[in-house]
């Protein structure tokens, strides 16, 4: 068994554990708490988090939540008065994927913002965040002791209902390195491993769906915006175009309070 899939198995077993009763119960006993900040409860390879995505703690919790006990003795130290702190400095990367993943909370799962700026006529689903894995001897197409991290990843449904994966990078700068963040995520979600990234996604998404047959994953790269009173220069919509053509859309954000809006293209 490779490395990368018994990375995958871990990611997939934790997210089972979410969604079973050692922990829905704790989720249904605190569910003030989990309103007041916004929480959510996020896999990894390696463990499981307690993460808020309020405006005023993005991203901020508590890592190894290794059982349902553990969960409910840190959130009920929370409801005796130890408070989340607010982080010290901005972090916008971070407030923008709160921001995001609270509205996908929101909208049962569903992120229309980006369909909105995208106008694809895709439905988009927030499926999990920080993902993050390392490569191994056995990967088809990554270097060993490469690391990657997807900063979201979500599930994109057409009109005839075919779903395919989506990872997402976020930035707080305009650079085509995260284009090329897209491309080296791709490398780590290889034909062997489908079956165990779709039923990691309809495990997290609490849904059956159905997958397009041949359909590559898919990139998004959300990045600032240029004010209102500029444009991207041709050059810049070239390249958009040819990551486009690749398979990866670019959307620029404004604020906050955010508003979306795809980046030009050639």
């Amino acid at each position: 068994m490779s490395g990368l899939t018994i990375q995958l198995e871990k990611l997939l077993d934790n997210a089972k554990r979410i969604k079973a009763s050692e922990f829905t119960a704790v989720v249904n006993d605190y569910k003030d708490l989990f309103a007041r900040y916004s929480f959510r409860l996020r896999p990894s390879v390696g463990s499981i988090s307690l993460v808020s995505c309020s405006n005023q703690t993005p991203q901020l919790g508590f890592s190894n939540m290794t059982s349902g006990p553990v969960l409910r003795r840190r959130l009920a130290a929370l409801k005796d008065g130890k408070e989340l702190k607010a982080p010290d400095r901005q972090t916008p990367e971070k407030s923008l994927q709160s921001w995001l993943i609270s509205e996908a909370m929101h909208n049962d799962g569903r992120l229309t913002s980006i369909e909105l700026a995208l106008k694809d006529h895709h439905t988009y689903w927030f499926a999990a965040d920080e993902i993050a894995l390392n490569a191994t001897n056995e990967n088809d197409s990554a270097e060993k002791g490469e690391r990657v991290v997807a900063d979201l990843l979500l599930v994109r449904t057409n009109g005839l209902d075919e779903s395919e994966l989506v990872n997402v990078e976020l930035k707080s700068e305009r650079t085509t390195r995260t284009h090329s963040q897209i491309k080296a995520f791709w490398r780590f979600i290889e034909p062997k491993q489908y079956a165990l990234w779709r039923e990691f996604a309809e495990v997290m998404l609490e849904k059956k769906l159905r997958w397009k047959e041949l359909g590559k994953t898919k990139g998004l790269v959300i990045w600032p915006g240029l004010s209102r009173s500029s444009k991207s220069s041709d050059s810049t919509a070239r390249l958009m175009a040819g990551y486009k053509t690749d398979g990866i859309d670019t959307i620029c954000y404004f604020g906050p309070p955010y508003g979306f809006e795809a980046e030009r293209c050639a």
